[in-house]
């Protein structure tokens, strides 16, 4: 993770999140920024929660809480800028005051569909609040998301005012696609700030530089499903009739399914008619570095999901040559379907979802998809030493 940090410039990344010798970190969010901004030569730290203490051999530093908020301990490190991956959120806010006050730039990662309060969309709001509440275990999980809804959209002081203030520290503020960027800023001019409206620019999420196009490797006929399988978000249930479906239809295809879950997965698959059943593979957790190889074999990466932000994988996919297929109520779906990518499902019907696999694989087999077109398409936008370059010259 060493880097030639000779042109003088000094750029975190930062992400409130706790370090416990996690691996993970290092392959995606501001992990693969940090790795970005070193990659191009500048002087660059992830910046997490934690004890303090020296990592001699990685680029990390780690801070308590109470150093997150306390500007001179920002201003120590003499960084330029930090880019926070915060969300906005109001529980955040005193980091970001912290970093501005440091006197340091400060961007904002958002991380969003746009959707980032039901004024934007009341019951998609609704629905991500439920299903987020499940996942995390949470009692009467429709009650509380119905009660946070209407808090947050009748009562300004509950998530606006923390919201707005967040924001106003921002000297750029960054989401993921252009339906979002749109969203977001409706938002922002809804509640009377045109100002912080015209600090937000598109640009999606980075991943790390080494998922690619290999032409040696040959393209199968083959739908790849990546996700924690065990989430509700990801509707595992969707996911495998889609595939039934389809295959039913398809004899040549095959479909591999990754990630957590797999005791479920195989409950659902047994529910599949045995032609179907043999050509559906459950691989469970796979390390990341694996992945790439299921990219670079596979047409069709597919998203079953109730809601993403900007999916790792679908960028890591694109940069592979595989398309993508998933809702078009996510934002960043639609944009990653674009620009013969991919396709969108109408709604999440499995009805819809059929349909568009069906025209993805058609789009396939009428040589409308080009696997080195898609990649070279995507990488430019995705690169984590693109994105890096781009934020950067916001500044220049």
């Amino acid at each position: 993770m060493s880097a030639d940090t000779t042109n003088g410039k000094k750029w975190f990344a930062a992400i409130p999140l706790e370090w416990r010798g996690q691996e993970a970190f290092w392959e995606r969010e501001a992990g693969v920024l940090c790795l970005g901004f070193r990659a191009l030569g500048v002087e660059s730290k992830l910046v997490l929660l934690g004890r303090p203490e020296v990592h001699p051999n990685l680029p990390l530093l780690v801070g308590t809480p109470q150093q997150f908020e306390d500007p001179a301990w920002w201003k120590q490190w003499g960084a330029e800028g930090v880019v926070l991956y915060s969300w906005a959120a109001p529980r955040y806010e005193p980091i970001a005051c912290a970093i501005k006050s440091s006197g340091a730039k400060l961007v904002l990662r958002m991380d969003t569909d746009g959707v980032s309060s039901p004024r934007v969309w009341f019951g998609r709001y609704l629905s991500v609040a439920y299903f987020a509440f499940r996942d995390a275990g949470k009692k009467f999980a429709a009650p509380a998301a119905l009660l946070k809804t209407l808090l947050f959209r009748l009562v300004p002081s509950a998530f606006d005012r923390g919201f707005l203030q967040h924001l106003s520290h921002a000297d750029l503020i960054l989401v993921e696609s252009p339906v979002a960027k749109q969203r977001f800023q409706r938002l922002l001019r809804e509640l009377g700030r045109t100002d912080l409206a015209e600090k937000v620019r598109m640009m999606p999420a980075q991943i790390v530089d080494d998922f690619v196009y290999d032409p040696a490797v040959d393209r199968r006929p083959q739908i790849l499903a990546v996700g924690r399988w065990d989430a509700t978000q990801k509707d595992s249930p969707m996911l495998m009739r889609v595939l039934g479906d389809v295959l039913a239809r398809e004899p040549h295809y095959t479909a591999l399914v990754a990630g957590a879950g797999t005791e479920g997965l195989h409950r659902l698959l047994a529910q599949q008619p045995a032609t179907v059943q043999t050509r559906i593979k459950i691989l469970g957790r796979v390390p990341h570095g694996q992945l790439r190889h299921l990219y670079q074999e596979s047409q069709i990466l597919f998203f079953s999901s109730r809601y993403e932000g900007f999916p790792n994988a679908a960028a890591e996919a694109l940069c592979c040559g595989c398309s993508v297929v998933g809702p078009a109520l996510i934002a960043s779906l639609n944009y990653c379907a674009s620009h013969s990518s991919g396709t969108t499902a109408c709604s999440r019907s499995a009805r819809d979802f059929s349909d568009a696999l069906g025209a993805e694989i058609d789009a396939w087999r009428g040589g409308e998809r080009n696997a080195r077109e898609i990649s070279e398409r995507w990488r430019p936008r995705v690169s984590a030493k693109e994105v890096a370059a781009r934020i950067l010259g916001s500044f220049a």
